[in-house]
């Protein structure tokens, strides 16, 4: 287990460098436990499904209400 200097990582899928599903992939082969919550407009059932199998703790749609992501970062 890695240890890392951050809490948690809120995750775009559409990245300007790339794809978010490639950087959480290499993530979590590389053992980081760092948890990943995915924030994105990608709302279909296959996005979630594949942000969740990849590595994702957890997954929110754009947009959203903000006591609903605190909600999330806080339970």
């Amino acid at each position: 287990m890695n240890k890392s200097n951050f809490d948690l990582c809120i995750l775009d899928l559409n990245l300007p460098d790339g794809n978010g599903i490639t950087w959480l992939t290499w993530l979590r082969k590389n053992q980081h436990s760092l948890p990943v919550l995915i924030l994105t407009a990608s709302n279909s059932i296959d996005d979630k499904v594949t942000g969740l199998k990849n590595g994702a703790d957890d997954y929110l749609v754009k947009p959203f209400d903000l006591r609903e992501l605190l909600a999330r970062l806080y339970s």
